[in-house]
């Protein structure tokens, strides 16, 4: 996220009842790291194995 200078939220859901509880709800399960994508019609994807989650940001966001 850092290094392609993304503004993605950060949620701690160890923390945080409700977080844990949305990304229960979400995935099925409070995994981490995961990524929540959602599209334009409001559709969501979660993402949570930390390969997967890099490729996408690089795939999407980098520019090479």
């Amino acid at each position: 996220m850092c290094r392609l200078s993304l503004n993605i939220e950060r949620r701690d859901a160890q923390r945080d009842a409700k977080n844990r509880a949305d990304l229960t709800q979400g995935f099925g399960q409070p995994k981490v790291p995961c990524l929540k994508i959602t599209d334009p019609a409001g559709n969501s994807q979660w993402l949570v194995e930390s390969g997967a989650i890099i490729a996408y940001l690089r795939g999407r966001f980098a520019s090479d």
